[in-house]
């Protein structure tokens, strides 16, 4: 009854590895000095090649960098803003179409002592008051193992129109359809086309008054049932320049499958006239040669009846204006920034179909046939919308809804990056303070589970029912003496069971390296052994 240690053979020692996930609370407070981690901003060079060395003055030539503690520095052992984007690009974006890396980026780098294994999926939340007094939230949602999208939760899912697209075109990297049947967006003249910034974020192309347009195939005639049978939407914002003439044309057009057919001959394409009298639609706007100029007209026509809606206000006044043609059942309407301009009940009798070339911002073959406006966002939807939606799609407020987009970022699970990245202005600096890493008034907080592989060990520590019959507690002992050495009577007859409390692990010196304690005290038995299996995590 008198043995101090057991030892517990290899048969008693189990291990195995789980994945276990610490929370972490970072702030603009303890980010550098309490985690390590670095936050950096990343502007596009807009395609000019970035050189880490270029000699300018016989002096190397970088970006001035703010440092986590608000300090000016060029020290090369910092990095420029350029060279950020363009790393992140080459490492995360390059060669992804489903991702978007836009002009500038904040980018939030947790190292991996911190993350561990990876970031635990729909983990990450951040609050952020870069912008102004209303807290910016985000929140990660899987998209796949390998990265999450920052979704924002201003962005609620009720102000998304969601449908099925016949054409989804956005200009904030290139152009390019996303609809479901990714039409080929061709275009002429592009070298001439331009891009500046939107009212509400992202990018809008600009026409001139030359030979431009951009042109979509569709010798499938995906508008046939579109326009006639089906419910369905025309969205675009639009800028109309405030004078624009040529001599005898009274309607320019900002959208088209009317006049124009590409047929390909040996590989070329050649775009031909084609005036068809069935045609889905004509968006136009009037110019100087009409007594109408500036107000917008919409078409289409089964070649016997047409539909003619022309807005009752004029918008050339070079401001972007939100167009939308929308039909519930036979009434088509024409509303602009929100308000109904236009409106009619129509019954088309024959076909509205064809194959011409869906385009905009050509009326006709030839030159000098373009408006010099510009446009933005183009959808067309295969659905209607109430009068709360159409609010939706022209809400161009700093957290409005007009990009259809709610997600501004992404979260890099096994890389521990966090980058957030969106057009609009609301969501430039988050982690950045104003701009500068100045978090006087513009603090954030981010938190996220990183995931580790743990070891649990797990001992079998076997007590025989004729061992560890005493109790090192001096209330046992003669005189309760904490060093005493003689017992009393009542411990040494064969009645005495103690009570086990704690379990004390040791090596083959006798060093104590662990204790386990016990819930609750354990009475040893006399009649059977007992087996005390102990757990630890080693981290």
């Amino acid at each position: 009854m008198g043995i101090v240690f057991k030892r517990i053979f290899n048969e008693g020692i189990v291990s195995r590895p789980f994945k276990a996930h610490k929370r972490y609370e970072v702030t603009d407070v303890n980010y550098s000095s309490s985690f390590e981690m670095s936050i950096l901003r990343g502007v596009s060079d807009n395609g000019v090649l970035t050189e880490v060395s270029t000699s300018v003055n016989n002096e190397i030539g970088v970006d001035t960098f703010i440092t986590s503690s608000g300090a000016a520095s060029s020290e090369l052992n910092n990095i420029p803003q350029k060279i950020v984007w363009n790393t992140i690009n080459s490492t995360f974006f390059k060669r992804r179409s489903d991702l978007n890396l836009y002009e500038t980026a904040s980018v939030f780098s947790i190292p991996q002592n911190k993350f561990g294994d990876f970031i635990k999926p729909k983990s990450v939340t951040i609050s952020d008051n870069s912008h102004d007094s209303n807290t910016i939230h985000l929140f990660d949602e899987k998209f796949s193992n390998e990265y999450g999208l920052l979704v924002a939760s201003e962005q609620t899912a009720s102000t998304f129109i969601t449908s099925e697209s016949i054409i989804s075109i956005g200009f904030e990297d290139a152009i390019i359809d996303k609809s479901k049947y990714q039409y080929e967006v061709k275009h002429s003249d592009l070298t001439d086309f331009t891009y500046s910034d939107s009212s509400f974020g992202g990018k809008k192309i600009n026409f001139t008054e030359s030979s431009q347009s951009i042109y979509l195939n569709d010798k499938s005639d995906k508008f046939r049932h579109f326009i006639k049978d089906k419910n369905w939407l025309i969205s675009m914002f639009v800028t109309i320049p405030t004078s624009q003439s040529y001599d005898g044309l009274e309607e320019q057009t900002i959208v088209q499958k009317k006049t124009i057919r590409t047929n390909n001959s040996n590989g070329i394409d050649k775009q031909e006239s084609e005036l068809s009298s069935q045609y889905p639609f004509n968006l136009t706007f009037f110019t100087e040669e009409s007594t109408e100029v500036g107000k917008l007209r919409f078409r289409a026509s089964d070649g016997s009846t047409t539909l003619d809606l022309t807005s009752s206000n004029t918008f050339n006044d070079g401001n972007e204006h939100h167009i939308l043609i929308n039909k519930v059942g036979t009434e088509y309407s024409m509303s602009v920034d929100n308000v109904l301009e236009s409106s009619d009940n129509h019954t088309f009798t024959g076909n509205i179909n064809n194959s011409n070339d869906v385009v905009f911002g050509k009326t006709a073959l030839g030159n000098h046939q373009t408006f010099s406006g510009s446009l933005d966002e183009v959808r067309f939807l295969n659905r209607s919308i109430s009068d709360v939606e159409r609010g939706y799609l022209s809400d161009t407020s700093p957290s409005g809804s007009a990009l259809q987009k709610k997600h501004v970022g992404y979260v890099f699970y096994n890389q521990g990056m966090v980058i957030i990245t969106d057009p609009r202005e609301r969501y430039q600096n988050i982690f950045l303070g104003d701009g500068d890493f100045d978090y006087t008034s513009a603090d954030f907080e981010l938190n996220f589970r990183g995931a580790k592989t743990i070891e649990e060990i797990s001992l079998m520590c076997e007590v025989g029912r004729n061992e560890f019959n005493v109790s090192s507690n001096a209330s046992l002992r003669v005189g309760e003496l904490e060093n005493g050495t003689d017992l009393k009577d009542v411990v040494t007859t064969e009645e005495f069971r103690p009570y086990v409390t704690q379990v004390g692990l040791y090596n083959d010196y006798g060093q104590l390296l662990a204790i386990a304690k016990l819930g609750s005290p354990l009475k040893k038995r006399h009649d059977v052994d007992v087996t005390i299996n102990v757990k630890l995590d080693l981290d």
